[in-house]
């Protein structure tokens, strides 16, 4: 997956200021402040070894072999768009590497195919009920997608689920008549791996003795760089970490202020009549049209962060009226305090302020998360979770499930890599 930290040690990766502020508040408050592993690519070869092999931004990445999109990449742009989608192939997405490569070695990829069914095989095995999406002949038109009869099949002698947590735990729910021996943990064990989106805004610093507002620049450097860890050798401990935003979501917030645009709007519109009209003579229009623009001071020392940790998985899965999944889940409160608290002293480390996500914010009382586990839990017997600690679905030879889903209980850091881990650990177990 190529992962590897962020190149603080070179120019100007050196000098972005959200990762270069999050260090200043781990040390104001005397916490430690760690690089995270990024699956992104900096450098033009995977060799984070070799000295030579050194971060350039846009720099064409060499591949061993072609991606299967037969697609050129480049390193990080910095642009902050991680979160949304690299349009420049610098994030090392699993159709660049494991399914490039299991397309190399020959496996059949069967892109816009919808798993809908699957059950063990009379003489062994499994058979999966798929339906093929045909955009090109059916754009735009309602098909009936759960029609079985309109489903593909294929019979296979192992089956592999791995749809992400959500996918997984619905899939299984559905097809759980075909799987009388499940166990009863199925849909349970559901954490959010304790994510928290909030928003540090308003960061300032100290000059000449007075408080002037901090450049934190979201918008430069890959979307995260930096954690703080607090507590990391508890029961309960946390992580911290700095996100950015992509550049256009700056226009978003500073138009988002519209009463103060639409007086500067009217002072530009005035001057602009006065010239038309011929009352002034002055063409120079920079200063009004910074002026309509406004400071972006809001945007400039604000960030959003997201923190994480040990919060107990007490969620559950169910389908509710036979159709749709349902999460039945409620915050653990003392975590979500505690969490909170960290993420203000953070904030006020840094001369700012600490805001909620407009989801939690405005009584919608929503969390949002990025890293949803469990469901599936593995545990060490079928009493205690659905899948073995080699992934196996417990009566069921053959069947395994690898992703998110199996994780008996929140990590407390970004999850990707863990979850690739036991996969791997998983494939060893199957090739065995």
């Amino acid at each position: 997956m190529g992962a590897g930290p962020y190149p603080l040690d070179a120019a100007p990766y050196n000098h972005t200021p959200k990762t270069l502020a999050f260090d200043e508040a781990a040390r104001t408050l005397g916490r430690r402040a760690v690089p995270v592993p990024l699956a992104v690519s900096f450098r033009s070869r995977q060799d984070l070894g070799d000295p030579s092999n050194l971060p350039i931004i846009g720099a064409p990445i060499e591949e061993r072999h072609a991606n299967l999109h037969g697609m050129p990449r480049s390193t990080c742009r910095l642009c902050g768009e991680c979160d949304l989608g690299c349009n420049y192939g610098s994030k090392n997405t699993l159709d660049f590497n494991y399914l490039s490569e299991a397309a190399r070695l020959g496996a059949v990829i069967r892109p816009l195919c919808e798993a809908k069914e699957f059950a063990p095989g009379p003489n062994g095995g499994y058979t999966t009920r798929y339906f093929v999406h045909e955009p090109e002949k059916y754009e735009g038109r309602r098909r009936k997608t759960n029609d079985s009869s309109l489903c593909q099949k294929v019979r296979s002698k192992y089956l592999i689920l791995a749809a992400g947590t959500m996918g997984s735990a619905y899939l299984m729910l559905k097809n759980r008549a075909a799987f009388p021996g499940l166990s009863a943990q199925l849909g349970q064990r559901y954490s959010t791996n304790g994510d928290m989106l909030s928003f540090l805004v308003k960061a300032t610093r100290l000059q000449d003795g007075k408080r002037v507002p901090r450049n934190l620049s979201p918008y430069f450097g890959a979307v995260i760089t930096r954690g703080i860890e607090i507590n990391p050798d508890q029961p309960v401990g946390f992580l911290l970490e700095e996100w950015g935003n992509p550049y256009f979501v700056d226009w978003i917030v500073e138009l988002s202020g519209v009463f103060g645009f639409l007086k500067r709007a009217l002072a530009f519109l005035k001057l602009n009549l006065a010239y038309q009209l011929g009352f002034s003579q002055n063409a120079n229009l920079s200063a009004p049209i910074s002026n309509l623009l406004g400071s972006c001071v809001t945007t400039l020392s604000s960030m959003p962060t997201i923190a994480m940790g040990q919060e107990p998985p007490t969620g559950t899965f169910s389908l509710a009226g036979s159709k749709n999944l349902d999460l039945a889940w409620k915050e653990s409160k003392p975590f979500y305090d505690r969490l909170t608290a960290h993420l203000k002293e953070v904030a006020a480390a840094l001369g700012g302020q600490y805001q909620e996500s407009p989801a939690f914010r405005f009584n919608f009382h929503q969390f949002m998360t990025a890293h949803p586990l469990g469901g599936c839990p593995m545990a060490l017997t079928k009493e205690e979770g659905v899948v073995s600690p080699s992934g196996e679905v417990f009566g069921y030879p053959g069947f395994y499930i690898a992703d998110g889903s199996v994780m008996p209980g929140p990590v407390g850091v970004n999850p990707s890599l863990t979850i690739a881990a036991l996969s791997d650990r998983f494939a060893d177990a199957l090739l065995r």
